[in-house]
């Protein structure tokens, strides 16, 4: 039987995920009653009473994407995979009015690629997961003048309201339809880590949020941007980032974390570049994009979105 996922759920589907992916890839699970508790999209499949399957989903808008996702072993080869996802796509379509669908997999991984493209989803570009620890002379590098980042407390109702209004209207100015502010109410309801807002010149030209926790528990020192949007307005795409990345070190000096990380599509190459080159950033994972619907997703965004697609 298929139905939404539960809070009460999130053990068996812990206990679900350690057999399937292993204790190598252990995940905190607490962390994922966010996810509930802000989409109430994510899906389980119960046998005779047991969860044998469950899917992780998350909404932004009109745009949407699925990650975690696993299956008893019991019980692979009966469909059960085939019905979590038919049913994710139809509830995406028929409830939440979803126009575009995303997810990563893993690129060597030809079943799941195959899995996804017989199901109706492209491959696209890849997703690179760049890391770097912090050094004493990240902290002494100054932004250009023209730009700013402010560091924003979202456990205060007014600055709350405010990171939403700003994060609604740029994320729809990147794409129509596209709303990234279910990704502040995450971080408001867990503690998870604080938002920020980009300044060219006194104007807000982007947003953002730096995680200080992982739902993997071998990733305790470090934060990730999670999220960076910036205005196709922005001067300069470069000079923007490395603000943010100056203020992301500091966060980090200050909350005593040592590694940063960011997840860049490599369709804004530039920056993957910029990154690698000017910051010393690795790439430490790599991710292939698959989309629904609009299969130009990434390509047709009017400005940057880096986002950190799985949870």
């Amino acid at each position: 039987m298929l139905r939404k996922m539960k809070v009460d759920d999130l053990d068996e589907v812990q206990e679900l995920d350690n057999k399937c992916f292993g204790d190598v890839n252990y995940r905190r699970f607490e962390l994922f009653k966010s996810f509930l508790e802000v989409d109430d999209c994510s899906l389980v499949y119960e046998d005779d009473g047991r969860v044998v399957g469950y899917i992780f989903n998350h909404i932004c808008g009109e745009f949407a994407w699925f990650g975690t996702f696993g299956i008893h072993a019991d019980f692979r080869g009966k469909s059960i995979g085939k019905e979590l996802l038919k049913a994710t796509i139809e509830m995406f379509h028929n409830e939440f009015n979803v126009k575009n669908i995303g997810l990563i997999t893993m690129p060597n991984s030809g079943y799941n690629i195959g899995f996804y493209i017989k199901n109706g989803f492209i491959p696209k570009e890849m997703i690179l997961r760049c890391s770097k620890m912090i050094e004493s002379k990240d902290l002494s590098i100054s932004a250009k003048d023209r730009f700013t980042v402010e560091l924003v407390d979202i456990e205060k109702d007014s600055d709350y309201k405010h990171m939403v209004n700003v994060t609604k209207e740029i994320s729809d100015s990147l794409y129509k339809g596209l709303d990234m502010s279910p990704e502040l109410q995450l971080v408001r309801n867990n503690k998870l880590g604080t938002s920020f807002l980009i300044y060219e010149e006194n104007q807000i030209i982007g947003f953002g949020i730096i995680r200080n926790k992982s739902i993997f528990e071998e990733e305790g020192n470090t934060a990730h941007i999670r999220l960076l949007c910036l205005k196709a307005t922005t001067s300069n795409y470069k000079d923007a980032v490395e603000a943010v990345l100056i203020t992301a070190c500091k966060y980090c000096a200050d909350n005593e974390l040592m590694e940063i990380t960011i997840d860049v599509n490599t369709i804004n190459h530039e920056i993957c570049s910029f990154l690698l080159c000017n910051h010393n950033f690795r790439v430490e994972k790599t991710s292939v994009t698959l989309i629904m619907g609009d299969e130009n997703f990434y390509s047709s965004i009017n400005g940057i979105m880096s986002f950190k697609a799985v949870t």
